[in-house]
């Protein structure tokens, strides 16, 4: 578990999880230790809902923990959410992006974005209210229903050397390829 702990700081957090989840199945069952690497993992992993979920039931199965979850959920929590769409707090992701803290989450509304994203600090950035993507996405749903991002030149999606994690969820990302 603690090795667990040693992982996410190393920016491993599969690893982290894989140790935490092994931990927690050897762990006598009223142990919450497991549990808290395990949600700590599945947090630098950008699974922030299953984190929720995980830590709502926790309460329920370790009431005497209560106090602790609820250390632990405001801990794990996004430094700030902003919102991507039209009528929203942000028109592009882009500029979410420019005032985004580190550890922030970028909720992307359905739409077409052409924009290159430049990451440069550990984010989050999930689409919200569409289609997930499936193995014949392309030909899938129309594009309303999905959180697209187009460019015409060879990368979408540039991430700086040394920014930390960044997490892409439910985005369909289109390269174009160099335009002559």
């Amino acid at each position: 578990s603690n090795r667990s702990a040693a992982r996410v700081r190393l920016n491993r957090p599969d690893e982290a999880l894989l140790d935490a989840l092994i931990a927690h199945t050897i762990a006598p069952e009223y142990e919450i230790k497991p549990v808290l690497r395990c949600v700590e993992a599945m947090s630098a992993l950008c699974m922030h809902s299953e984190v929720e979920h995980i830590l709502e039931f926790s309460t329920q199965t370790f009431p005497d923990a209560r106090e602790t979850l609820i250390n632990k959920r405001n801990s794990l929590k996004p430094s700030a959410m902003l919102h991507v769409g039209p009528g929203l707090q942000y028109s592009s992701i882009h500029a979410a992006l420019a005032d985004a803290p580190s550890g922030a989450e970028i909720l992307v509304a359905p739409g077409l974005y052409r924009e290159q994203l430049f990451l440069s600090k550990p984010v989050t950035i999930r689409s919200v209210d569409v289609v997930q993507p499936t193995e014949n996405w392309v030909q899938g749903a129309a594009s309303e229903d999905m959180a697209e991002i187009w460019v015409s030149m060879s990368n979408a999606v540039v991430i700086a050397p040394g920014s930390g994690f960044a997490c892409l969820q439910g985005l369909r990302i289109v390269c174009e390829g160099a335009q002559t």
